[in-house]
């Protein structure tokens, strides 16, 4: 810092020096110089007589017009003639000497007033714009030399001493921050950082640092406000390296991979060096394994979920679809068969002997009103509600077994989604 104002009091002096230099030259006034102003005051004299000759002359001409002596024409002739002559008399007369009745003296005082004017007014402007106070806080933290010879307690010391006398010191409340974190001093890391976004709000490093710091400080646990200051830094600058870092972290911990994959890869794409890359690819290779493993789960509920969804809409399908039948015998039938004879109300698919859906009456019930449907399948795979259309059957077997049957009555082409009416059957009577 001394340094400084000794140079900027020498350049002062020779900025001084250029301005009084012509002062300090001896002048000497010569004969040939006093001749030469004697011979300029005596042309100036002839000059004004000849001005003064030809006001003169000018009258008499005006005179003489205004007496009727010449005429117009020779008044003007006579005129411009004189005037010629007039300019020919004084071609020769100097310009007006400006600095005539400024004294030796008068010069030296004004020479003297902006020598000391002019540094005075350069170290006020200075005062007000320079950078004094930037200077006086570069002074006031240790050098390089310093840094490299200082153990961590007494750079903390060092620093800790700049921003007391400099509390405004940026340098000094960011360098604080960073040796307090490194003596894992989190909750004084935390406080100067905090003093330092004061400083400089919108700075996207410092609140990166920040969210660094709280996350360390909560025995390295995510949390909200870590994620704010993450985020906030990211939008001043998309690719600041510790809140992607941060920010991927988050995304892994909540199970979002290819989040963490995305912000993991743009910390790569910025290039850093290889020992500070290796633990962030083994984070990506491992991401990417928990995603692969989160895919192929939730492509397996999915296909549950989709089974189960498609069973349940068979299963209401198939408790929609019904075909309600009603079965009737003929009289004859009735006295000729034992009211005990079996009777098998089904519905099959068009060609097909095995069916859909049956039930088992006795003759003694009927007539009787029957619903066919998939609860009355033989096989869970072959369902009443799979059929577009169906042949439904009434047979009579006074066995009891459906292969000798003693009469049957059939109605083909039912169609299970639209038959709505009841389906009549009337079992005949076969001698």
């Amino acid at each position: 810092m001394m340094l400084y104002w000794i140079s900027l009091i020498v350049l002062a002096l020779v900025a001084v020096f250029f301005i009084l230099s012509p002062l300090l030259r001896k002048t000497a006034v010569t004969a040939e110089t006093t001749s030469a102003i004697d011979s300029e005051d005596q042309e100036k004299q002839q000059n004004r007589l000849n001005v003064t000759l030809y006001e003169q002359r000018l009258a008499e001409l005006d005179s003489n017009l205004a007496r009727g002596d010449i005429s117009t024409v020779d008044h003007q002739t006579m005129v411009v003639e004189l005037q010629r002559q007039l300019l020919k008399d004084v071609q020769g007369q100097a310009a007006p000497d400006l600095t005539q009745g400024i004294t030796p003296k008068v010069a030296r005082l004004t020479m003297w007033g902006v020598a000391f004017i002019v540094p005075c007014l350069a170290l006020t402007i200075y005062w007000q714009l320079g950078a004094s106070r930037e200077l006086s806080m570069v002074a006031s933290m240790p050098s390089s030399a310093e840094l490299a010879n200082l153990s961590l307690p007494e750079l903390t010391k060092k620093l800790e001493s700049a921003v007391q006398k400099q509390p405004d010191n940026k340098d000094g409340w960011f360098w604080l921050a960073r040796v307090y974190a490194a003596q894992q001093r989190y909750s004084e890391s935390l406080k100067a950082y905090q003093t330092l976004q004061t400083l400089v709000p919108d700075d996207a490093e410092v609140m990166a640092r920040l969210a660094e710091t709280l996350y360390l400080a909560n025995g390295n646990r995510m949390t909200k406000e870590v994620v704010t200051y993450a985020k906030q830094a990211l939008q001043r600058q998309p690719k600041q390296q510790i809140a992607l870092g941060l920010l991927g972290i988050a995304a892994f911990e909540s199970g979002q991979y290819q989040q963490a994959i995305d912000h993991w890869q743009q910390i790569l794409a910025s290039g850093i060096a290889d020992g500070e890359a290796q633990p962030i690819r083994q984070g990506i290779a491992k991401a990417r394994q928990l995603l692969a493993e989160q895919q192929s789960s939730s492509s397996s509920s999915t296909n549950a979920m989709a089974s189960a969804s498609d069973s349940k809409a068979s299963s209401e399908t198939g408790a929609a679809l019904k075909l309600q039948v009603l079965v009737e015998a003929d009289p004859k039938l009735d006295a000729a068969l034992p009211k005990t004879a079996k009777v098998y109300v089904l519905a099959r698919p068009v060609g097909v002997k095995m069916p859909v859906a049956v039930t088992v009456l006795q003759l003694a019930d009927l007539p009787s009103l029957v619903t066919l449907d998939d609860s009355q399948s033989m096989m869970p795979e072959l369902k009443l509600s799979q059929q577009n259309t169906v042949d439904v059957v009434a047979l009579v077997s006074a066995t009891g077994d459906p292969k000798h049957v003693n009469s049957h009555i059939e109605q083909s082409g039912i169609s299970v989604k639209d038959q709505k009416d009841v389906i009549k059957l009337k079992i005949p009577f076969v001698p």
